[in-house]
């Protein structure tokens, strides 16, 4: 055996509960990537550990592949960060390396690349036949519907809205949010104005960059991205912007910056969590409450929560931003854990809310519009301003018929008259509105979500900063529609959730079951829970349940809520064990996924 060879330890981009042992015949560090072969395919790992002795009861070790990788070293921190985040998210190290480090230009991506260009094609085709289609048509409703499904396809972004004038000077909240940090408390920062929060960031930032450390900012969308991109590059010309749309070359460019620099600024979308990150001073997280930062697949994390985790494990302060900040944040302000600093605003909320039932009744409806919606359209119209009609969820109009009908009452003026899908409007949908009006609210509330009220607000709250709000629905006694007529209050959220135990009172946990066959998804969901009941006890478990969404009766879904206590990690670990030993006495591997902390 020559001299040089050793046993190395590696993390593989898998679904591993364990890191192989290789043999390796060449000097290679912690760190290092290197080609192994695994299972009949050959994989690029990173080596976990070096100079290790193999278990006897390991009879075959394989030798590591001579091919080089030419990808730079993961960093230590990188390694430890990754440790850190699979024992809270219950995953593997190695589906935090694969989320990570994704591969380089394989087929796959250049299929999706091709698939994003003809997406964005035939949606710029769309758009400008709809420019050109007579208002009020069916031609036109059905262009619109085509146009917020091709959005929704491209991850659901809307074009971005021009960033306002960053407020000159000092904000009065600034001296506030350094003392916080000062303090060593994350600073949940609530403010309606995006460019008066974006001004406040720039202001840490520099402070930060000032002393030699790095900063990340994180957004929640490429449309914010694309929007703060000129200002931040204003004030930081060598500032690096990361989304996993760019091209792989421009990601490992951005990659191999933030290994190798110190005193960085990255700014990105959630991907950007899991760069190479090193000396960090500052971690922003930008509209905080926005689900977009929680990943839907593997390993599922949450990008803000995992960013708050790499601001401590670095040393670094952290601030969450947000015009409507999320339960989680606010609960974590009321307990002192954050400090909730409140910018100034400027603008009143104006909202009339209709109860289409009780209209009914008093013979106030045309249809689906009311008569106080039509009266107020008719006064908006008459001073010369626009009116966008929002319909909360697609399968409620599904041709905007509702707004063909608005438009037959107003002739001459169906070009002033804008409709579409609350969520898929875009700022130019915005401009110049004088009236919005949201039919159908109700669709927004309830359901199986125990978020759906929280976001409810999240969602119409925020139109009546940009023009006088009308929202359309029934049973307008409704908890959200009150607090949305007493300024977006929260605090019945709150109590809701306590009463009933949910997050942000609780750690909630989401086991999914799918399976093909349902004879043998009813039955092996039901041990699994039947098994985690036994072993976690105190009716800690709730299923499985068949949720509203499985319409092909494939999937089984069993909740676990745990209390906000020093024993969380040890009954997370005896979950993930009890699943782990499941899927292999049951010999059901892949049909079983955990989520933690999820987002419905």
């Amino acid at each position: 055996m020559p001299a040089t060879t050793t046993f190395i330890q590696v993390i593989l981009p898998l679904r591993l509960d364990w890191e192989p042992f290789y043999r390796c015949g060449f000097p290679v560090e912690k760190g290092d990537r290197v080609s192994v072969p695994f299972s009949g395919r050959s994989y690029v790992a990173v080596v976990s550990e070096t100079g290790v002795t193999p278990p006897a009861t390991i009879r075959v070790i394989r030798d590591v592949l001579p091919d080089a990788t030419g990808l730079e070293k993961v960093l230590p921190e990188e390694i430890d960060f990754w440790r850190i985040l699979a024992g809270y998210y219950l995953c593997t190290v190695g589906e935090i390396y694969r989320a990570a480090h994704p591969l380089g230009d394989t087929a796959d991506e250049e299929r999706a690349a091709a698939w994003t260009a003809e997406q964005e094609r035939r949606l710029a085709a769309k758009e400008e036949e709809l420019r050109k289609v007579r208002p009020g048509t069916r031609k036109e409703a059905a262009l619109r519907e085509g146009i917020a499904r091709l959005r929704e396809k491209l991850a659901s972004e809307t074009p971005a809205e021009p960033l306002g004038e960053i407020p000159a000077g000092t904000s009065p909240v600034l001296g506030p949010v350094l003392t916080a940090l000062h303090a060593r408390k994350t600073v949940l920062l609530e403010g309606r104005d995006e460019s008066a929060r974006t001004g406040i960031y720039l202001h840490l930032a520099a402070k930060v960059l000032s002393a030699g450390r790095s900063v990340l900012w994180l957004v929640s969308s490429n449309a914010q991205l694309r929007r703060l991109e000129s200002a931040v590059r204003d004030a930081f010309p060598e500032a690096l912007f990361y989304d996993r749309s760019h091209s792989p070359a421009a990601r490992r460019k951005v990659a191999s910056t933030v290994r190798t620099r110190c005193g960085y600024l990255v700014l990105g979308t959630r991907s950007t969590l899991l760069l190479p990150h090193h000396g960090l001073g500052l971690v922003i997280v930008d509209n905080e409450h926005d689900r977009a930062y929680k990943m839907d697949s593997a390993p599922r994390l949450s990008a803000r929560n995992a960013a708050l985790m790499l601001a401590r494990e670095q040393g670094a302060a952290a601030v969450l931003g947000s015009a409507t900040p999320s339960l989680d944040s606010l609960y974590n302000a009321s307990t002192g854990r954050f400090s909730h600093i409140v910018m100034p605003a400027s603008a009143q909320e104006r909202i009339l809310i209709v109860d289409t039932s009780a209209e009914k009744r008093k013979r106030g409806m045309d249809g689906d519009l009311s008569l106080k919606l039509l009266d107020a359209v008719s006064r908006t119209l008459g001073k010369g301003r626009k009116v966008l009609l929002l319909v909360s969820r697609r399968g409620f109009d599904p041709e905007l018929t509702t707004a063909a009908l608005l438009r037959s009452h107003f002739p001459g003026k169906e070009a002033d008259i804008s409709a579409g899908f609350l969520g898929s409007a875009g700022p130019a949908d915005f401009e110049g509105a004088g009236l919005i009006c949201v039919l159908y609210a109700e669709a927004l509330l309830g359901g199986e979500d125990f978020r759906a009220d929280e976001r409810a607000l999240q969602a119409l709250r925020p139109l009546a900063w940009k023009a006088p709000l009308l929202i359309q629905a029934r049973n307008t006694e409704h908890p959200v529609f009150r607090a949305l007529a007493e300024g977006g209050r929260t605090d019945f959220l709150m109590e809701e959730r306590k009463a009933f135990g949910y997050p942000p009172f609780s750690r909630m946990i989401r086991i999914s079951v799918r399976d093909t066959s349902a004879k043998r998804l009813e039955t092996l969901s039901q041990r699994l829970a039947q098994r985690l009941d036994s072993n976690l006890g105190n009716n800690y478990v709730t299923g499985p349940y068949s949720p509203q969404q499985d319409e092909a009766g494939t999937l089984r879904e069993i909740r676990i809520m745990f209390p906000r206590d020093a024993s969380l990690p040890s009954r997370k670990a005896a979950l993930r064990s009890t699943v782990t030993d499941f899927e292999q006495e049951a010999r059901y591997t892949g049909h079983i996924t955990v989520d933690v902390d999820p987002e419905a």
